[in-house]
């Protein structure tokens, strides 16, 4: 049994592989053997080839690829529509995870809502290559009238056939858009009504007898001062 694993720098440096042990257990005939492995730790050293410093990714490949499509015509444009740019990268022997995530910048005049990037990887059969796939959206909603423009997007990558660096370039998108500007509808006005009385059933107890209280003070001082004035004449 054979296995292999692919380490891949993503940054130069110094790194280190630890020592690794275990045990195999297999059978030898009718009896169950058990055999302790143990793998020596491992180092190297790696740079970055002349040109990719300092862009935050490394694509380094045989061939690499960077398209774009929009999801509509760029004419008749008005105040409210949205289009959808889409941007898909493709490299040859790497993995998705490799690909470098874009950015997208604000435009003002539009809203800007990018989608989380999907990656797909397919393994070539015998002698086809295995490549990667990343695949971004961001939608775009129109909401204020005149010139618009999306800009470029370009990547850097290392030829590993000549050596030579490269770049894929998405290309600017431009556009008119007609129309007033898009504005939130106004919230309604609350009419003039008479106020409402509180429901004295989702109150308090003390809140109730505090309300019932305020509404027949009146009549219980009237009650209480024409009893007492009963008890006056009666003790006369």
């Amino acid at each position: 049994m054979r296995r292999r694993y692919q380490l891949v720098a993503q940054s130069a440096g110094q790194f280190a592989v630890p020592a690794v042990s275990f045990s195999l257990a297999f059978a030898d005939g009718s009896r169950r053997v058990t055999q302790p492995v143990n793998l020596t730790p491992a180092s190297f050293t790696t740079t970055l080839p002349k040109g990719l410093e300092g862009l935050g990714y490394m694509l380094v490949t045989s061939d690499f690829r960077l398209q774009q499509s929009i999801d509509r015509k760029l004419s008749n444009l008005q105040v409210g529509d949205a289009l959808v740019r889409t941007l898909e990268q493709r490299a040859v022997g790497l993995k998705a995870t490799q690909l470098p995530v874009l950015r997208f910048a604000d435009t003002p005049g539009l809203a800007t809502y990018p989608e989380a990037p999907s990656f797909n990887e397919t393994i070539g059969e015998r002698s086809a290559a295995s490549f990667a796939t990343q695949t971004q959206r961001v939608t775009y909603v129109l909401e204020r009238a005149g010139g618009y423009e999306l800009p470029a997007l370009e990547l850097r990558w290392l030829d590993s056939r000549t050596g030579a660096m490269r770049t894929a370039r998405a290309p600017a998108v431009k556009f008119e858009v007609q129309g007033a500007a898009f504005s939130e509808p106004e919230p309604a006005r609350p009419s003039a009504t008479l106020p409402v009385q509180p429901a004295t059933d989702k109150l308090p107890l003390t809140a109730r007898l505090r309300l019932l209280a305020a509404r027949f003070w009146p009549w219980l001082a009237g009650i209480a001062f024409l009893l007492l004035a009963r008890r006056k004449r009666m003790t006369r």
